[in-house]
């Protein structure tokens, strides 16, 4: 009897030294987001192909057919989106 307590004790030690290892990895976890958007121009019209980047991140996606993108993985804080598209001149 005492050799199934003594390893039932020392089951639930190991999982509880488990767990708090767990924790701790979770809270070294960045949590990451995204920018989401459709691209349409002034007259609502959908820019497929449009080019979408984050200059200081060196990063960028280009637009679906629906002219719908993500930008994933990005840490929290600010942001400056620049868009261009072939047959629109850039805005300044």
């Amino acid at each position: 009897m005492k050799k199934v307590i003594r390893a039932v004790s020392l089951l639930l030690l190991m999982a509880g030294m488990t767990g708090n290892a767990f924790a701790e990895e979770n809270e070294n976890i960045v949590r990451q987001g995204a920018i989401r958007g459709r691209v349409i121009d002034n007259g609502k019209q959908i820019l497929p192909g449009a080019s979408i980047f984050i200059e200081n991140l060196k990063t960028g996606v280009i637009s679906d057919v629906n002219g719908f993108y993500t930008l994933p993985n990005l840490k929290p804080g600010t942001y400056t989106v620049k868009v261009t598209y072939v047959a629109i001149a850039p805005l300044k």
